[in-house]
């Protein structure tokens, strides 16, 4: 159940069933069972951004779990290598997940959803530099997400490709894949991968200089991740909306009157009850928004508000 509600982006109910699993498992003395309780929490902490909290977790999962219990320990490894994955060390994540993979091949597991992480040793090769191996591994995912129609699979091998496509400077193909990706995740309720997937596409974007793509791209990327409460994540975001040319010196400097009114929008106010706010008419607040829009570069109200909130992240970061 933790494991469902993590992945449909539910993470309080993700936490309270992980730790109602430890207790369970206490409860009943079954001490085999433990390790996944604890697995579930450090699955969600990752997410978070809690690393150390994750790393504690799944250590001790490790520690607990039965000998020789290949599945429990396989997706503890999982757990672990996507841990440093999201610290940056792509090194130490492959030496997790490149064993999760080989009992994938040696096991018989064509299942692509046992242990959902052959996309983050994808990504592991790549960040290495290790594109031959990496693209064998799209190849694989690609298949058993076709022949048993996964959508999972099929989601993570687009993003997968892409960014293998990314990685090689041939930018068309890997656009052309992360879109593909995102069809495929139509069919699946996990906004934090949509949320991984809109951002790499966000960055293939911004680097083939579609601007305004890219922008729209990221600050979805960005809603997604702070709704879930993936702080690393949303950062991470920030960086590339920045990179995208969100701040131009200049461009985006708002007087305080603009700076009021633009907050008062965001907080879902008519241009009446601003006008009545700020002791000014409603022609002075449309010709604020007015300059809001071209100094932010926004069309629209909703829009205005995702850019003021990836702005406040920003410069949190």
């Amino acid at each position: 159940m933790s494991d469902l509600e993590r992945r449909a982006g539910n993470w309080d109910l993700a936490v309270r069933y992980a730790n109602e699993c430890a207790k369970a498992a206490a409860r009943a003395e079954q001490a085999f069972r433990a390790p996944l309780g604890l697995l579930a929490q450090a699955e969600v902490d990752v997410r978070r951004g809690h690393l150390d909290a994750a790393q504690a977790a799944a250590t001790e999962a490790l520690a607990t779990a039965e000998k020789g219990h290949s599945y429990v320990e396989a997706r503890i490894w999982a757990t672990l290598g996507f841990i440093e994955l999201s610290r940056g060390d792509p090194k130490a994540a492959h030496q997790w997940l490149q064993r999760v993979v080989q009992l994938e091949e040696t096991g018989g597991y064509d299942e692509p959803t046992a242990f959902h992480c052959d996309h983050n040793e994808i990504e592991a090769l790549i960040e290495m530099g290790q594109l031959d191996e990496a693209a064998i591994l799209v190849d694989r995912l690609e298949h058993r997400g076709r022949v048993l129609d996964r959508a999972w699979a099929l989601a993570m091998a687009a993003r997968s490709r892409g960014l293998l496509h990314a990685a090689q400077g041939d930018l068309v193909s890997a656009q052309d894949a992360l879109e593909r990706g995102l069809v495929a995740h139509e069919r699946l309720a996990d906004p934090f991968e949509l949320g991984r997937t809109l951002l790499a596409l966000g960055n293939v974007q911004r680097r083939r200089r579609q601007k305004q793509a890219a922008r729209d791209t990221l600050r979805r990327a960005q809603a997604v991740f702070q709704g879930l409460g993936a702080a690393g994540w949303a950062a991470r975001t920030a960086d590339e909306i920045q990179r995208a040319g969100l701040h131009v010196a200049g461009r985006d400097q708002l007087t305080p009157t603009e700076a009021r009114v633009a907050q008062l929008v965001s907080a879902g106010r008519t241009n009446r009850e601003i006008a009545g706010a700020l002791f000014i008419t409603v022609k002075a607040v449309e010709a604020n928004l007015t300059r809001i829009y071209a100094k932010l570069e926004v069309r629209s109200r909703t829009e205005l508000a995702l850019r003021l909130g990836a702005r406040q992240t920003a410069v949190k970061s």
